[in-house]
């Protein structure tokens, strides 16, 4: 492969500085699309080859290839990269980006010039941007930073570069010296306007990205294959059959304390079920909620039913809103920092009107125990249970049959005995239906949070029962709840938090994120909505003591809290959320310009009642002291302002040491009675030497011409050029001694 060394020229113009942050910018955009697509092959190559032809700028070196041998690889690439495309099911995005790496290493070892460098940028930037179409991972935006700063960088240094590129030729054109040549590349120059530029480039992709409205709803799904990894927590969605592995958070979300109706506190009374919402309807592995009504909360809760409540004091992150969570079934709920909305089954939302950055309080009155008749008919009243357990015995499932008939195997001896059975006993009957396939279900099934082999082709429920056999809380509850719906068991499916942490000192539960939980809720005229849990009892045991350091569990939770946060607030960005974000910008500029109105009419009437009755209000005064404050900022930057020149003009800059040559030539010329005149240049007094002391003006002017080139072209001459100088100097004082 042919070598080539840098001419003087590019070397000065900052070839060397442009490429090096180039060839990071075009690696870069290999590392990103190798990220996106999940293929480790051509990040390997493109690697290889930017080091080589870094190591080889550093030197500058250029290592190239003959066009024809490039433009025949470029035609070959193609093809087989077409007949690959057309022979496989590699999505048409992924081709073409394999496509435009090839051609971007097919660059890097080709002879380069300007356009080039043009054509590298703007391929990396196309490989991004089509990586960014597939790739919604957290690591991945980190990376695109990096990029953009890389890019910035790059751009600046290629503009600096033509323009000294330029200048160099208008000056060899014109047979002048370079005046650049022997200065630093100024890097520390760029870096500063870098630091300008950056901010402003940011803040306009965030504007852009804040304000674009979403034609689509939801984000697309990324075409990146293998398992996803999901943080633990409560959502509002529930969905089996997608392939993930779970990670449980320490992140503590909640603290509840458990109280008699007297206000003692009850300490630890086992595992309560925080439920914040239901759902009824499983269609196509997914979970839908029943259509609520709000209810009016002036109707008050009767002093019977409230004596035997027990209070639920819960302290909750306000990133939860607007759900409420408490045990079932909660007769009331107050919050002294949000507005509570009670919905048909018993579920309450709390909403705020600002943006909250503390914990929001709040209190549930929960009947405990066995319910009496004077409960249960209270309950239906304002929960609307009868109805809700109505429409679920009235519904047509969409259930595999396979499910069904598994169902009827395990709990036939109990439906046998339905038709002849009283109500007591048919509500004993559906309690035990659902208490043997919770068994069943613990028998034949194993807890796991990893379901990366979860098949999102087959129906959720029956990919667990019949192929996987393993799962988390979700799958369990989910199989329980649609089998005991398909043997006329009404059971809904319930999702909340069971705390199994209890802080003895505070005497109140710890609940984690992990601590998210779903399970089952049956119901019987005589006993409401019961809590059945399928769930093997390894999903409460707290998790094993880690071999890892804590510093390193420290920072996986940290990148796990990260990721959450950008999948729940980026990704997951749309037109809903840019609605409730301009809907919140308004109400604080709304908030602002009221605030700013109310105190210029409390100026304004404070004025008044100082001028017509000698009244000082507090407005008048904290008015002029914020103007008496402002007045003092302006007044103290204008003279900071008009000093900083000040300082300057009197301190004077050290005029640079001249070099030893011309010290010498100049005490030489004392000597013999040349001096140089105050206004004369050194030009001018070798011109006077030369004719006064008879001396060569050949020699003179090459001196002089060397002076001016260090003094003023800023040039650094070689040691020889040096010691040749000062060997003039000598031969001068020769001549005159003789």
């Amino acid at each position: 492969m042919p070598v080539r060394h840098f001419t003087p020229a590019e070397v000065h113009a900052g070839r060397r500085a442009l490429e090096i942050p180039l060839f990071l910018t075009v690696f870069l955009a290999a590392a990103m699309f190798a990220l996106a697509e999940g293929s480790l092959v051509f990040l390997v190559i493109s690697w290889a080859a930017v080091v080589v032809h870094m190591v080889a700028a550093e030197r500058n070196v250029e290592l190239y290839a003959h066009r024809t041998v490039l433009n025949a690889g470029v035609v070959l690439v193609g093809i087989v990269l077409t007949v690959r495309f057309f022979t496989t099911d590699e999505d048409l995005l992924i081709a073409l980006g394999h496509y435009v790496t090839l051609i971007q290493l097919c660059k890097l070892f080709e002879r380069k010039r300007d356009r080039d460098y043009v054509q590298m940028l703007v391929m990396s930037l196309l490989l991004v941007l089509a990586a960014a179409m597939i790739c919604q991972e957290l690591l991945f935006a980190l990376l695109g930073l990096i990029y953009v700063v890389s890019l910035c960088y790059t751009a600046m240094a290629f503009t600096l570069k033509r323009n000294l590129t330029a200048a160099a030729l208008q000056q060899a054109s014109a047979r002048r010296p370079d005046a650049a040549a022997g200065k630093a590349w100024p890097t520390r120059a760029i870096l500063s306007r870098l630091a300008v530029a950056l901010p402003a480039v940011l803040a306009t992709g965030v504007v852009i990205f804040l304000v674009s409205p979403r034609t689509l709803s939801g984000t697309a799904v990324p075409l990146r294959r293998g398992p996803a990894e999901t943080i633990s927590g409560f959502t509002d969605t529930v969905r089996l059959g997608r392939p993930r592995s779970i990670y449980l958070s320490d992140r503590v979300v909640m603290h509840l304390q458990m109280l008699s109706p007297e206000g003692i506190n009850l300490g630890d009374v086992g595992k309560p079920y925080l439920r914040g919402h239901v759902y009824t309807e499983y269609v196509d592995s997914r979970w839908a909620r029943p259509a609520s009504r709000p209810r009016q909360l002036a109707m008050p809760t009767p002093r019977a039913i409230l004596d035997r409540a027990v209070r639920q004091e819960v302290s909750m992150v306000p990133s939860l809103l607007p759900a409420a969570f408490a045990a079932h079934p909660a007769v009331k709920l107050t919050s002294p920092d949000a507005s509570v909305r009670r919905l048909d089954n018993l579920e309450y939302e709390l909403r705020t009107s600002v943006r909250l950055d503390r914990p929001v309080r709040y209190t549930a009155h929960v009947l405990a125990g066995r319910l009496g008749a004077r409960e249960r008919g209270y309950l239906q009243r304002v929960a609307s249970s009868s109805r809700v357990a109505a429409e679920l015995a009235a519904r047509r499932l969409r259930v595999p049959e396979r499910v069904v008939g598994l169902a009827r195997q395990w709990c036939g001896d109990l439906l046998a005995r339905r038709p002849a059975a009283t109500v007591e006993q048919r509500a004993e009957l559906d309690l035990a239906v659902a208490r043997r396939i919770a068994g069943r279900l613990m028998d034949r099934c194993d807890y796991t949070l990893d379901l990366s082999e979860a098949d999102a082709g087959r129906d959720g429920v029956e990919d667990f029962l019949f192929h996987l056999r393993r799962g988390h809380c979700e799958y369990f509850a989910s199989a329980m709840t649609v089998m005991c719906q398909a043997m006329g068991v009404r059971a809904r499916l319930a999702t909340g938090f069971v705390p199994a942490e209890f802080d003895d000192e505070a005497m109140r539960y710890v609940v984690r994120q992990r601590d998210a939980h779903a399970w089952t809720e049956v119901y019987t005229p005589l006993t409401g909505w019961a809590t059945v849990d399928a769930t093997p009892a390894a999903r409460f045991d707290l998790p094993a003591q880690s071999p890892w350091p804590r510093w390193w569990l420290g920072a996986r939770d940290l990148w796990r809290e990260w990721e959450f946060a950008w999948y729940a607030n980026v990704i997951g960005y749309d037109d809903e959320a840019r609605r409730r974000l301009a809907s919140r910008w308004r109400g604080y500029f709304r908030g602002a310009w009221d605030a700013v109105r109310d105190a210029a009419g409390d100026v304004f009437w404070g004025l008044v009642e100082l001028f017509a009755r000698g009244r000082i209000s507090p407005a008048v005064v904290w008015f002029f002291l914020g103007v008496a404050a402002v007045a003092g900022a302006v007044s103290a930057g204008l003279l900071l302002l008009r000093r900083r020149p000040g300082r300057s003009r009197r301190r004077p800059v050290p005029p640079p040491k001249p070099p030893a040559f011309l010290v010498q030539l100049l005490t030489l010329l004392r000597r013999y009675g040349v001096r140089p005149m105050p206004s004369q240049t050194p030009r001018e007094l070798a011109r006077q030497a030369a004719g006064q002391l008879h001396l060569p003006a050949e020699t003179l002017e090459q001196l002089v011409a060397l002076y001016y080139r260090i003094r003023w072209a800023g040039a650094a001459p070689g040691r020889d050029e040096i010691q040749a100088a000062e060997a003039r100097v000598r031969r001068l004082a020769e001549m005159l001694s003789t």
